[in-house]
């Protein structure tokens, strides 16, 4: 009885806060705006707490509670694998509202460098381009910062990884491009994560010209004798 007693207070006082104007104020006496939440404390009111946000770890499950409908524009929940709020618009979620990370925190518990995923062409004294791919492991889902590596041994290539957030475990993928000043293995110092590790990208020979331009003959050709231009040193004439 006392249970239900208490409930109907409840109710009641929830029905009271609700203006005329159709504003709802919870644990607030004159809400101040459509909706006023904040919680009472004997005779008076604080204001010393914060609102907790719906969490998810993705935005992709996040859902209307009308079935079938999709997620309105304007709704906004925690994201807990970004560690950021985010809002629904038109057509899609945005990124993190604010970064609660004021530098990238990421990190790893292993970098494998020794195994890459190498791809494109890479020659010297040519333009070259291609990416490489290495893994990690046991990573803290933070975040980590664009990275330009220059190369070491054989310069003239640089390495380019994109900011993004670690997984627990993946892959990061160097976006590589630049001229190499000769043939032999580029070396690339990659540190990120707290962690530490060596890439080889190896770089080929010079190719020869038949070589860029395969099928095709390059042979010198011969000048006809009558189409030789002679230039007489004793006279002032130049006869073909």
């Amino acid at each position: 009885m006392k249970k239900i007693i208490s409930n109907l207070f409840l109710i009641t006082g929830i029905l009271l806060s609700i203006s005329v104007f159709g504003q709802i104020g919870i644990g607030s006496p004159v809400p101040r705006g459509a909706l006023d939440i904040n919680k009472k404390d004997g005779d008076k009111y604080s204001y010393d707490m914060g609102l907790v946000l719906p969490t998810n770890d993705t935005a992709a499950k996040i859902k209307n509670a009308v079935p079938n409908a999709s997620v309105a524009p304007g709704t906004i929940f925690y994201d807990s694998t970004k560690d950021c709020i985010r809002l629904r618009q038109i057509p899609d979620w945005s990124d993190c509202l604010t970064a609660i990370e004021t530098v990238p925190s990421g990190e790893v518990t292993t970098l494998v460098c020794g195994t890459p995923i190498i791809s494109g062409t890479f020659a010297a004294e040519v333009n070259s381009y291609g990416t490489f791919t290495i893994k990690y492991t046991g990573a803290n889902g933070k975040s980590y910062p664009t990275l330009n590596v220059e190369s070491m041994s054989v310069t003239g290539l640089k390495a380019t990884l994109a900011a993004g957030y670690f997984q627990t475990d993946g892959e990061l993928t160097f976006v590589v491009s630049g001229i190499p000043a000769a043939a032999g293995n580029a070396i690339f110092v990659i540190i990120i994560g707290g962690k530490n590790c060596v890439v080889m990208v190896p770089v080929s020979a010079k190719p020869s010209i038949a070589a860029l331009n395969p099928g095709r003959n390059f042979k010198a050709k011969r000048i006809p004798e009558d189409k030789i231009l002679i230039i007489r040193k004793d006279k002032k004439n130049i006869s073909i």
